[in-house]
């Protein structure tokens, strides 16, 4: 009970999660004029790294990626610049200022290279068709990106066929009984241990 209380009064944690609007509009999509949940984690993410009071393990969740319907519809922002996040566009868009941000902001205070980024989904989408109701289904190949932490960016591991709907190349010396095969989420969470 007292370390819990401890921890809700504590001034340091308190200024950790306190933003600006103008900070948070920074991590929101070009021509935004609200801040979102993802851009602003992201920015509350960076400064509880900042304030170095121990904490080991950040997860920010951007959700709803699950596009069964109109996948690609509405690609017109509104009246405040917002894509609807039921979209590819709307949710790329905010991934796209939540992280270049993240990135941006932890290099420049010297964190990056210590602060290792994750970004994954549980599985991808189907490839080269829409649904009856225009979305798309589960698909088991999908992608995991890292930065920081000393990773080499710029590279890619493994390659698909044309349309992304099969392995062509996995990229590493993984296998199986049948030979080479894909990376799995148990090969990802090896890798960040």
């Amino acid at each position: 009970y007292n370390a819990a209380r401890g921890l809700m009064y504590n001034p340091d944690v308190d200024r950790a999660f306190r933003f600006t609007q103008q900070d948070s509009l920074r991590y929101s999509p070009e021509g935004s004029t609200a801040g979102n949940a993802f851009g602003n984690a992201c920015l509350v993410a960076k400064q509880v790294l900042a304030q170095d009071d121990g904490t080991r393990f950040i997860q920010i969740s951007l959700g709803g990626w699950d596009m069964h319907t109109g996948i690609y519809g509405n690609a017109t922002p509104n009246a405040q610049g917002v894509f609807p996040n039921n979209t590819i566009f709307g949710l790329g868009r905010t991934f796209d200022a939540g992280m270049a941000n993240l990135v941006r902001d932890l290099k420049a205070a010297g964190l990056f290279e210590e602060t290792l980024i994750v970004a994954v989904g549980e599985f991808g989408r189907t490839v080269g068709r829409l649904n009856a109701t225009n979305g798309r289904d589960h698909f088991p190949q999908q992608f995991a990106f890292f930065a920081g932490a000393g990773v080499t960016g710029g590279k890619v591991i493994g390659s698909t066929d044309a349309t992304g709907s099969k392995t062509v190349e996995p990229g590493w010396a993984g296998t199986d009984v049948t030979g080479p095969r894909d990376v799995r989420p148990e090969d990802i969470e090896a890798t960040i241990l």
